[in-house]
C-alpha cells in the first residue's frame, strides 16, 4: 500500500506536537482535518517547486503561440499543462551545457507562456504529481509533511518556537533529497570547449 493523504496529515500533526489522528481526510470534520485538507495540495505543490525531484521529471515539447511576440523575445510558447515548474530548455549538450538558452515565463489572455529565442523547444519540467501521492518516494513524503506542518502550525500548535522547528525540518528533508538525487544518477562527462568541438 502506498502513501495516503491520512499518513501525510498524521506526520504533519506529529511535527507540530499534536497527538490527533485522522481516519479519513475527505470526510472527517475536526480542526486538524480541516487544516490538513485545506493545505495538503498547496504543501505538495510548494515542495515540488522547491527542488528538482527526479521522480517528478518530465520532458515536454512546447506548442508555439507566436513568433516575435514582443521586442524582447523571438518566440512565445504555451506553458506546458500539468507542470509546476519549467527547469531548463534541452540542448544537444544536455544538462551540462555551459550556456543554456535563456527563457522567461509570462502570461497572455489564455494562460502562462514561455518566452525564448529558441525554435522547436523541448523543456525539462517538474510535473504536477500531487494527485499521485501513492507513488511519492519517502523523502518527498517527508518533505511534504514538514511543509504541511509549517502551514498548519499557526492554527493548531501552541508549542513555543514551532515554526522554526518545522521550517528546519523541511530544509533538512530537502538536503537529504539533494544528496540522494546526486547519488542516483550517471555522472556525465564535462562538455568540450568550443574550440575543441570546432576541430571535429
Amino acid at each position: 500500500m502506498g502513501t495516503t493523504r491520512e499518513l501525510v496529515a498524521g506526520m504533519a500533526l506529529g511535527h507540530v506536537g499534536s497527538s490527533a489522528s485522522i481516519a479519513d481526510l475527505a470526510t472527517e470534520r475536526s480542526p486538524e482535518a480541516d487544516q490538513c485538507r485545506k493545505f495538503l495540495t498547496p504543501a505538495i505543490l510548494a515542495t515540488l517547486e522547491s527542488f528538482d525531484w527526479p521522480e517528478a521529471t518530465s520532458y515536454v515539447t512546447l506548442a508555439l503561440v507566436e513568433e516575435t511576440p514582443n521586442g524582447d523575445w523571438d518566440f512565445s510558447y504555451r506553458y506546458p499543462s500539468g507542470m509546476v515548474k519549467v527547469r531548463r530548455i534541452v540542448t544537444e549538450l544536455g544538462r551540462l551545457d555551459p550556456n543554456p538558452p535563456p527563457f522567461r515565463v509570462g502570461l497572455d489572455a489564455q494562460g502562462l507562456l514561455v518566452y525564448t529565442n529558441e525554435a522547436e523547444v523541448v523543456v525539462e519540467c517538474t510535473a504536477d504529481i500531487s494527485a499521485r501521492l501513492s507513488i511519492f518516494p519517502a523523502l518527498l513524503v517527508d518533505a511534504v509533511s514538514w511543509k504541511l506542518a509549517e502551514y498548519i502550525a499557526p492554527a493548531l500548535s501552541r508549542v513555543k518556537g514551532i515554526m522554526d522547528v518545522v521550517k528546519g525540518g523541511y530544509l533538512m528533508s530537502l538536503d537529504r533529497a539533494r544528496v540522494k538525487a546526486a547519488q542516483e544518477q550517471q555522472q556525465e562527462r564535462e562538455p568540450e570547449a568550443d574550440h575543441i568541438r570546432a576541430r571535429d
